[in-house]
């Protein structure tokens, strides 16, 4: 059934500190519990996520006694935090929890749709295409999580494709613009290094 035109949009981003937004305002994640929890759904978004493996994930193998209690809890007030308009995006299933998430809810979806666009693309868009992509970075992937084990293979995955689209974003323009677009109207985080890259200056 389609969701009304009216529904709260959600955003979450995991390119820099997990953040997520309601309708533009960030929500207060001020527990480290917390932030490891949607960090673990998220990265099986739209998957059934065992109560036992997220147990693994937030306690690193040292559970206390109470941790499926305190997983409970903190599943409980996670829902709370992520009800949009009545509609439950955490959901409980057999066995653990699913949190459902749509395709232009998540940067990081959003960003690996664009990369893979820009490379079907001719080569002007393909630079515009991955200019959008790289702007949608704010920092190291889940920065704010560096310590928990399961977020630090898809760290690094994530930056090794960021440093990807920098890459291939320098060549498509070198070949149709001697001065680039970015060097005009990129954002500041990005245009000194591009310019530099693509004008030969180091």
């Amino acid at each position: 059934m389609a969701r009304p035109a009216t529904a709260t949009r959600v955003e979450f981003r995991l390119l820099g500190p997990l953040e997520v937004l309601l309708d533009g305002r960030r929500v207060p994640l001020t527990a480290t519990k917390q932030r490891a929890l949607l960090a673990s759904l998220l990265l099986h978004a739209n998957e059934p996520v065992s109560s036992d493996r997220l147990i693994e994930e937030l306690w690193s193998g040292s559970a206390p006694q109470a941790a499926q209690a305190s997983l409970r809890v903190a599943v409980g007030k996670l829902r709370q935090l992520l009800e949009d308009d009545g509609h439950a995006l955490l959901e409980t299933v057999a066995g653990g929890y699913r949190l459902q998430v749509e395709a232009e809810q998540l940067d990081v979806w959003r960003f690996e749709a664009l990369v893979a666009e820009a490379r079907r693309a001719p080569a002007r868009r393909a630079a515009q295409l991955l200019d959008e992509g790289l702007g949608l970075w704010r920092g190291p992937p889940l920065a704010d999580l560096p310590y928990h084990a399961f977020v630090q293979n898809e760290a690094r995955r994530l930056s090794e494709l960021q440093l990807a689209a920098r890459e291939e974003l320098i060549e498509p323009s070198l070949r149709w613009d001697s001065t680039p677009v970015w060097c005009q109207s990129s954002s500041p985080s990005w245009r000194s290094i591009r310019c530099a890259s693509a004008c030969g200056r180091s």
